[in-house]
Parts: structure tokens; C-alpha cells; sequence
């Protein structure tokens, strides 16, 4: 492997030219509806999490996770240190978290913001809640670390060049969340652009 090119960025730190290090995560949230005897503040226990999309541990890059939740809550915000990234609730209404990710120290980026909506209810079910199956809300991002600290890159390429480390620690819902796909985004852009040529169908009729 050839010695890579360094180089002083604007800001200070030593930088990698040319290279990038990808973090594929998902963020998510898993529903379950408590009953018909539930009181009605708290028709639903919930949790909400970040994993790595592939199983991974995400701590080689993640320092902190922070959910933000409504301000309804005792103590909307919630500052998680280590893995599993997760936390669970109880509640009666949907709405969207932010989800805020501080990096370690060594990777000198600013911290991102993922906006993730609360599911409750499945699309036009919500006359049709079970106790039996969980509500499953998860989307797919990266990330980029595009000509990453000098230091970061050579922690990951010294760990055997994988962003992959170690497996992470599991979460709590795991075992009824499938392995993120690709087809699955594909899929979901087919069913929505069927959806749209149906609407434009009907709107010429």
C-alpha cells in the first residue's frame, strides 16, 4: 500500500487526500400497540434506535448519540455514550425526532442531524391496530467521511483497513428487524412510482 498524500487543511488538522471512509447506518423506530386497555396516554411502547446496517460497531466513529424528543416528555433530551444506541418510551402520538450523532474526537467533523418520524400506526390501518405485530419505521443513510483526519484513517486502516471492526452490541429489537437490503429501497420507489402513474391515470379520466 503506498504511502498516502497528506495535506494541512484550512482548519488545522492533517487531512488524507483521496481517500473517504463510508458508515452505513440505519435509524429507526419499532411500535407496539399496548391494548384496548391501555390508558390513553400510553397506547403504545416504543423504541428508538441507530445501529450500523450491516451489524457493525459504530463506536470507531460515533462518540455520542442524542435523540431529541417532544417536548412533552419529562426530559426530551436523552444523550446516549455507548452502544446499543436505543432507548424505549411510552406514548399515544407520532412525531419526529432528531437524532444527533457526535463523532470521536479524532475525526474532527461536525456533528450530523437525522430527522426520523415516530410510527404508530401502519399507512391506513390505524383502525386496525394488533397487539401481535410491531410497527417497523427504518431508514437507511451513510456516512461520508470524505478525506477524512489523518489520524481517524490510519485508526481504521490499522484495524485491518474495515470500518467493520467488531459486531456491535445487539439492540433489544433486533431479532424482529431484517437485514437492510438495497431491493428494499428499490422496491419501495417502484411501489410509489405505481402509486403516482395510478393518480396521474385517474386524474386524466
Amino acid at each position: 500500500m503506498s504511502e498516502p498524500i497528506i495535506y494541512t487543511a484550512a482548519s488545522g488538522e492533517e487531512r488524507v487526500k483521496g481517500e473517504e471512509i463510508v458508515c452505513p447506518i440505519c435509524v429507526g423506530t419499532v411500535a407496539w400497540w399496548q391494548g384496548k386497555k391501555a390508558a390513553d396516554a400510553l397506547t403504545h411502547k416504543w423504541t428508538l434506535y441507530v445501529r450500523g446496517a450491516h451489524g457493525q460497531d459504530l463506536s470507531y466513529c460515533i462518540k455520542k448519540v442524542i435523540f431529541l424528543l417532544h417536548n412533552s416528555f419529562a426530559e426530551p433530551r436523552r444523550e446516549l455514550l455507548q452502544q446499543p444506541f436505543e432507548l424505549t418510551e411510552m406514548g399515544w402520538g407520532e412525531f419526529e425526532i432528531a437524532v444527533q450523532l457526535e463523532f470521536q474526537d479524532d475525526v474532527h467533523e461536525k456533528n450530523v442531524e437525522i430527522i426520523h418520524r415516530l410510527k404508530l400506526f401502519n399507512d391506513g390501518s390505524e383502525g386496525q391496530a394488533t397487539s401481535k405485530k410491531p410497527v417497523i419505521s427504518e431508514s437507511y443513510d451513510e456516512l461520508v467521511f470524505v478525506e477524512p483526519a489523518e489520524g481517524f484513517w490510519r485508526r481504521v486502516v490499522n484495524s485491518g483497513g474495515s470500518v467493520q471492526p467488531a459486531p456491535q452490541p445487539p439492540l433489544s429489537v433486533l431479532s424482529i428487524l431484517a437485514p437492510w437490503s438495497p431491493q428494499d429501497d428499490l422496491k419501495r420507489l417502484h411501489d410509489v412510482e405505481a402509486s403516482l402513474a395510478k393518480l396521474r391515470k385517474a386524474e386524466q379520466l
